[in-house]
């Protein structure tokens, strides 16, 4: 239960409410609890390998067209979570690799079209709409 009281703030005349609100059921192990702000060294080296591995993953030479399917459903899903700035680089070697080789243009399913052609014009690359047509 709480009951108000009120206070007035002598230097300038404003009268302010005040609560008295009961003990929370949660006490204060929130407020009280250790957070250590420092990342373990273990856990870091395990972040940069992780990302070591994605980076190997998307520079990974490829010549199938199922392979540059996968490579693109990487990228888009790096993109997706958000954490595609750790990888712009190789990202955009790989973009500029593929619109090279004009792989869209070899795809007749709308789905992967529609994917090469958001990759590319979300990275600047001068595509037309024309890509639709066929």
């Amino acid at each position: 239960m709480t009951s108000l009281a009120g206070n007035v703030n002598n230097e300038n005349g404003i009268f302010r409410l005040e609560a008295n609100f009961s003990p929370s059921l949660w006490g204060n192990i929130f407020s009280n609890s250790t957070r250590n702000n420092q990342i373990s060294e273990k856990v870091i080296e395990e972040i940069e390998g992780l990302k070591e591995e994605v980076k190997h993953m998307i520079i990974s030479t490829t010549t199938t067209s199922n392979d540059i399917e996968q490579k693109v459903h990487l990228i888009d899903t790096l993109e997706r979570l958000g954490i595609y700035y750790h990888f712009e680089k190789e990202i955009e070697d790989q973009l500029s690799k593929m619109f090279d080789q004009n792989v869209i243009h070899e795809e007749d399913d709308l789905y992967k079209i529609a994917l090469y052609f958001r990759l590319f014009r979300q990275h600047g690359y001068p595509i037309s709409s024309g890509m639709f047509l066929y």
